[in-house]
């Protein structure tokens, strides 16, 4: 796997102020990522999703507050779409969010938020329990 245009953090701080900001905690196994691969455009990116084959995800939302796709923008976006608990941390080529799901204090599972069916029973759907299993999915289409 790689990751492309990946953007260095400009705030070593940068991750436990979002953490702040949202009142979660991040798996430890994302926040290592996103010192890596902040913003980044993983290779490959495709992933299924129940019957939906060939998803794609676009970019590791961005944690540099000026920057095009960031964590908060999305999020403050979501905040108007969902009551449910989740954070974004994905986005794909279509407007929607891979996000992860808080529910106590457990780690997060992973869920797809699809913008189509926002403020519906149906707009988040399971995807698996935990980041690295969901880098791990990722595939390319041959």
């Amino acid at each position: 796997m790689e990751w492309l245009f990946c953007k260095a953090l400009k705030d070593p701080e940068a991750i436990e102020q979002a953490e702040k900001a949202f009142n979660v905690v991040f798996p430890s196994d994302f926040k290592a990522h996103v010192l890596t691969y902040n913003g980044g455009r993983p290779r490959p990116n495709c992933f299924d999703l129940g019957h939906a084959k060939e998803l794609a995800v676009k970019t590791l939302l961005s944690f540099n507050k000026d920057d095009v796709e960031t964590i908060y923008g999305a999020y403050q976006g979501l905040l108007r779409e969902t009551s449910q608990p989740v954070v974004p941390f994905m986005s794909d080529p279509a407007g929607n969010y891979i996000c992860f799901a808080f529910q106590g204090e457990s780690d997060p599972a992973v869920v797809f938020w699809d913008h189509e069916q926002a403020g519906s029973e149906r707009d988040l759907t399971f995807i698996c329990e935990s980041f690295t299993a969901f880098v791990n999915r990722l595939y390319a289409i041959d």
